[in-house]
């Protein structure tokens, strides 16, 4: 399988867990994180250590895992800002959020198998239920308040983010959680991917282009990308002989009309760089381009140059 490398994090923090216990510990140095499933190491803070490298486990054997870590460790949690790790040999369930109402409810999942891999969405319905469901996702702890994850409503729609590794350190994660069943069901992402397979066709066909300009070819200027929309995809190249040449795609996640004509796409990048389109005001045929999937982060967050406006 292809290997994940772990990137270092150096945390000075005076409390380590072994398993799903604790221990003190007043001289330790915490390193790890993932982007992919990796471990947390627990080492003193003298000595230089290696790195593990660790392979993406399948999910039909990953499950036989977290079973076996729920029914050592519970459903309860430690608390996010413990040490957690012993060189890859832990076991442990890190608390990650609790939603503002109380019913739904986010695990962390460390293996000595993956590390940080694997996230518990827990709808108790009312309070008094279990219904736990998993997700196989990449995750990084780093005990730090401010990376702590979070769900938040936007309208009706409930909203996780947490940490993730990725090349350039830490960065922050926002997903969509489909929720709100009897049955309890909880899962990331995958409403919205349906609503985008379906709806984007006739949206947005044609070409697109970047409002920045990236080259000049037989005397004119070129935009930075022309834009084309399939599928899930958003296909970003330029055009050779009148043929368009991808080099790059991102992944489409959400596509809802607001309005008659106007719509919202969101999206994310190779490097989990989240973006939303959203139809201009004036323009039907122009898509604003913000920098995050948080409407109240749109104004910090637009990137006039990344705009896209549809010219064929």
């Amino acid at each position: 399988m292809k290997k994940a490398v772990v990137t270092a994090l150096m945390l000075a923090l005076a409390v380590s867990t072994s398993g799903c216990g604790e221990k003190k510990d007043d001289n330790v140095t915490i390193i790890g994180g993932a982007d992919g499933p990796t471990s947390i190491y627990l080492a003193p803070s003298s000595v230089s250590e290696g790195f593990r490298y660790a392979d993406p486990i399948d999910g039909d054997e990953y499950y036989a895992v977290i079973d076996r870590i729920l029914g050592e460790c519970g459903l309860e949690g430690q608390e996010w800002g413990t040490v957690i790790g012993l060189k890859g040999e832990t076991d442990a369930v890190v608390s990650l959020a609790l939603e503002p109402t109380g019913r739904y409810k986010a695990l962390g999942i460390i293996s000595k198998e993956a590390g940080c891999y694997g996230i518990i969405l827990n709808d108790t319905i009312d309070g008094t239920q279990d219904n736990v469901n998993y997700a196989y996702e990449a995750w990084a702890y780093t005990a730090k308040a401010e990376d702590k994850p979070e769900f938040k409503w936007e309208g009706d729609r409930l909203y996780f983010t947490y940490p993730v590794q990725s090349d350039n350190g830490i960065e922050t994660r926002t997903v969509p959680i489909d929720c709100g069943y009897d049955t309890g069901h909880m899962e990331f992402n995958m409403e919205r991917k349906d609503m985008a397979s379906v709806n984007q066709e006739d949206v947005l066909s044609g070409t697109w282009q970047t409002a920045s300009i990236g080259y000049e070819m037989d005397g004119e200027m070129q935009p930075e990308y022309y834009v084309q929309f399939e599928g899930l995809q958003i296909n970003y190249g330029h055009m050779k002989d009148a043929d368009f040449i991808v080099d790059h795609t991102d992944e489409i996640s959400y596509l809802e009309e607001t309005s008659p004509g106007k719509y919202i796409v969101q999206a994310e990048t190779s490097a989990r760089i989240q973006y939303t389109l959203k139809t201009a005001e004036s323009d039907n045929d122009v898509l604003e381009y913000y920098e995050t999937w948080n409407e109240e982060e749109y104004g910090d967050a637009y990137r006039g140059g990344s705009s896209l406006s549809r010219c064929n």
